[in-house]
């Protein structure tokens, strides 16, 4: 791009910027705490509790079987610590949040 279409550009973008925050209560839809509920209750449901469950028990056959590959003992390591991670955040962050109440 040329160096007056960058200008041009960058004028539009700190336009939008300074603009945007006019109209942030039109622009929020009401429905969004009920939208954000329906994430949190998928990621914390039962399909997702199944999945990661599978994914736990993929890892440790996966480890059980790998007598004499330490690289593949230490990827299922790390993915089994990750996927337990992932299963504990929202508790984690729920915690947070009510201890910062």
């Amino acid at each position: 791009m040329k160096n007056s279409q960058m200008k041009i550009l960058f004028l539009f973008l700190l336009l939008t910027a300074a603009v945007t925050p006019l109209f942030a209560a039109d622009i929020v839809p009401s429905g969004m705490k009920n939208v954000a509920d329906a994430v949190l209750d998928f990621f914390t449901g039962g399909i997702m509790i199944t999945i990661e469950t599978c994914c736990v028990i993929g890892c440790a056959i996966a480890y059980a079987y790998s007598k004499n590959n330490d690289n593949m003992k230490k990827s299922m390591i790390a993915i089994g610590v990750s996927i337990i991670v992932i299963g504990v955040a929202s508790q984690l962050v729920k915690a947070i949040m009510d201890a910062a109440k």
